[in-house]
């Protein structure tokens, strides 16, 4: 990451039965070792992050790594929030988007909406397939 980047990391961070989000405490440690540039935590879902940054930032982000809900409804709604966000030749990871010879996951709602949808998108091109996660690069 460059040295004046900075990475939202964005998640609902639901909290746990003992009164704290787990998930949260490795994410926070995990990223504590990014030297370069700065964290911004932001604990919302992907689509209301999205909403809020698009006021605050506008279009500008480079990257942006969709791994939310993996229902055809979670994966619109990320798309739609961040799809607009992403300048021209910025690149959008969508985790959990297509099937692999270990992990048939055909039926689920990320798959379809992205087989529908995001592969038909005009604005953007695939760039890479690996595993279960679709690289798209913005044209326009």
């Amino acid at each position: 990451m460059a040295p004046e980047a900075t990475l939202f990391a964005i998640d609902p961070y639901p909290v746990g039965m003992l009164g704290f989000s787990a998930q949260q405490v490795i994410a926070k440690t995990e990223v504590s070792r990014i030297r370069n540039g700065s964290v911004e935590w932001i604990r919302k879902t992907g689509a209301q992050a999205a909403s809020d940054l698009s006021h605050r930032i506008g279009q500008s982000f480079d990257f942006v790594f969709i791994d939310g809900v993996h229902t055809y409804e979670g994966l619109q709604s990320d798309w739609l929030g961040w799809s607009v966000l992403v300048r021209a030749l910025g690149v959008i990871a969508l985790h959990d988007s297509r099937s692999t010879k270990d992990r048939p996951i055909d039926d689920a709602g990320s798959v379809r909406f992205t087989r529908e949808i995001v592969l038909r998108d005009s604005r953007f091109e695939v760039v890479e397939t690996v595993d279960s996660l679709t690289v798209v690069r913005r044209t326009t």
